[in-house]
């Protein structure tokens, strides 16, 4: 998984949601900003078309940004086949491998009435797209976070504070992008 902002620094500033919580406000959350921060999944040869959300919460009492929720969102309810297989599971769900704070069931319940606009999850799915396409693209940036499957992925766990990581390291960085070239020219054959 990878924040959205690091492979495209200049469109998630502009496209991330945000929440204030004022002291008026009646709503089950600490005064504060709440941050929607949108991660995907880097693996080329996964299309699990889903978002995951690190909630952070900056402002009021916390001087740090600190998680207060990770929600897991699927562009598509389950098919029959995927019931079958894993059992039923809601589209948006508080993802339980992942930091929840004290107030993650209320940011998840704001999420869903709220945050989540028509407009907003198809934004999502272009900004989806945006990071499948960029994986195709040997010269992008994202070349250097991403894997064949997931753990070629960056692991969740190295980033518990703050929305930042490092790239991987460059070792067989050539080899993969030979890799990717040939399949690419494959693809249009």
């Amino acid at each position: 998984m990878l924040y959205f902002h690091i492979p495209f620094p200049d469109i998630a500033p502009k496209e991330s949601r945000s929440l204030l919580v004022r002291p008026e406000s009646n709503l089950p959350l600490p005064v504060g900003d709440y941050l929607f921060t949108e991660l995907y999944c880097v693996a080329r040869s996964c299309d699990c078309r889903r978002v995951l959300f690190h909630v952070y919460q900056t402002g009021g009492s916390r001087h740090e940004p600190a998680i207060a929720a990770s929600i897991n969102y699927a562009f598509e309810p389950q098919s029959p086949q995927d019931v079958l297989m894993v059992g039923p599971m809601p589209q948006a769900f508080l993802d339980p491998i992942n930091p929840q704070g004290p107030h993650a069931a209320a940011l998840l319940d704001i999420f869903l009435r709220v945050v989540l606009t028509s407009e907003y999850k198809t934004r999502l799915q272009r900004h989806y797209r945006l990071v499948k396409d960029a994986l195709l693209d040997p010269d992008h940036l994202i070349q250097q976070y991403a894997g064949e499957n997931d753990r070629g992925s960056v692991p969740l766990t190295r980033r518990r504070s703050a929305p930042g990581l490092a790239p991987r390291s460059s070792k067989g960085k050539h080899k993969k992008k030979d890799r990717v070239r040939r399949r690419r020219k494959n693809r249009k054959k």
